[in-house]
């Protein structure tokens, strides 16, 4: 039954990733079965060039108003300085999610998130 094969997908991505507002993801998800693959391939990727430095992959759903479409985001929480994300998420842009997402553009952004750090 595809209902069930696309439900069990995406109980495969929450494995993978953290769902904010996870029914609008899900339901996000569910209208957007192209996107598991690239969702599937891209997770160990983040892990390769972010290290041990994620503390965190999210799925979130946002609204464009000027565009008047949903965008499902992947935020990388990272503990790293603002230029040492920029650097890697650079990278990861170059090395692998420029070339993956571009079938998908305009229903897929990734980005990173800071960690606040404590001033002493």
């Amino acid at each position: 039954m595809v209902v069930s094969s696309v439900a069990a997908e995406i109980d495969v991505i929450a494995g993978l990733y953290e769902f904010r507002e996870a029914d609008e993801v899900r339901v996000f998800l569910k209208k957007h079965p192209e996107l598991f693959d690239l969702l599937e391939r891209t997770r160990p990727e983040i892990d390769r060039i972010f290290e041990s430095y994620v503390h965190g992959v999210f799925l979130e759903l946002t609204y464009d108003l000027e565009e008047c479409r949903e965008q499902l985001y992947i935020k990388i929480r990272v503990d790293l300085s603002v230029e040492a994300a920029d650097e890697r998420l650079n990278l990861f842009d170059r090395q692998w999610w420029f070339q993956a997402c571009y079938p998908f553009f305009g229903d897929i952004q990734a980005m990173v998130e800071w960690i606040p750090r404590v001033q002493a």
